[in-house]
């Protein structure tokens, strides 16, 4: 990669949401925290592995960049928009296609494209992606029951919420919360 390949999808770079990396910056936080044998290696071959990805990505956009009719990413002002309705999702539900277009003063089709070009996830499996992540951090609280926290993101059911939750995580939503409450009450003592 050349220096003016990277700076050319900076902006892209910045915004990325990629999960093998998300996994990655999670191994390397863990590591950091608690380090083990050969912690040192894991550290560099994590580093390593990460901007190979992120080599990847930007080699992507660049084949992306000399097709016909291939869109640019968002911009910086856009994603941020849709990442704020997305966080008030809770208070007003979450976004269709048409609003986030509407947000960013966009057709669905350019929206869906350049979200796409610009974070490397379709939208409707980045806001998915953010149910889970919010039933997650709602399921830890030992406030809201599973029904609950289906309801408040808005699924069409309890059983659709548990199939979904299920799907991404390889748990159900009751697994989860027992497990979440069970390693709390743990490192509490």
């Amino acid at each position: 990669m050349t220096r003016e390949q990277w700076e050319r999808h900076t902006g892209s770079l910045v915004a990325l949401r990629n999960q093998r990396i998300e996994v990655m910056m999670q191994e390397l936080h863990a590591e950091l925290e608690q380090p083990g044998f050969a912690h040192e290696q894991l550290i560099e071959a994590v580093t390593t592995m990460m901007l190979i990805e992120l080599a990847r990505h930007v080699r992507q956009l660049e084949k992306k960049g000399t097709g016909r009719g291939d869109h640019l990413p968002l911009a910086a002002w856009q994603l941020r928009r849709i990442e704020e309705r997305i966080q008030a999702s809770l208070e007003l539900g979450y976004p269709n296609l048409s609003e986030l277009a509407t947000i960013c003063g966009i057709s669905k089709e350019h929206l869906a494209r350049s979200f796409k070009a610009a974070t490397g996830w379709q939208i409707h499996k980045y806001i998915a992606g953010e149910r889970i992540r919010t039933a997650k951090t709602m399921l830890t609280r030992s406030q809201y029951s599973c029904e609950e926290v289906s309801v408040r993101l808005g699924f069409k059911s309890p059983a659709y919420f548990s199939t979904a939750f299920r799907r991404v995580t390889g748990k159900t939503p009751t697994e989860f919360k027992r497990q979440a409450l069970t390693s709390q009450s743990c490192e509490q003592q």
